[in-house]
């Protein structure tokens, strides 16, 4: 099974918050399951943090060498996402999220998130 890391998963695992679940975390530290990390969430990182609403010490050279040095894979953002995105209700607001389900249908990927508003979709979603 191929897992789709949210960005608030990926930042409570960097920080090692309580958040996180233990599952999330078993998910995640086995290095035997392939994890993947949207560009999408890289930029949603960058956005917020220009805007101020991470306070996170890492920034965003710290964030992107924590996905890699982890053994995560970085998926660009591809035309069949976009078009998978299109057809999707609007159960969310959210750009990035709705970006993230998309690329999940597309590549039948679970997610790892507890946003409620992810699980509204016909998508895979763990925590």
């Amino acid at each position: 099974m191929k897992y789709l890391l949210d960005t608030c998963t990926l930042l409570w695992f960097f920080k090692g918050l309580d958040e996180l679940s233990e599952n999330a975390r078993d998910i995640i530290e086995n290095d035997k399951i392939r994890k993947y990390v949207s560009a999408a969430s890289l930029w949603e990182f960058a956005i917020s943090c220009s805007l101020g609403r991470f306070q996170v010490s890492i920034g965003f050279a710290k964030f992107r060498a924590n996905i890699e040095s982890n053994g995560f894979d970085i998926l660009p953002i591809s035309v069949p996402y976009l078009e998978q995105l299109i057809p999707l209700p609007f159960h969310h607001r959210d750009p990035f999220d709705r970006l993230l389900v998309a690329t999940a249908q597309t590549e039948d990927m679970t997610i790892v998130t507890c946003d409620e508003n992810i699980r509204k979709y016909d998508v895979r979603v763990v925590w």
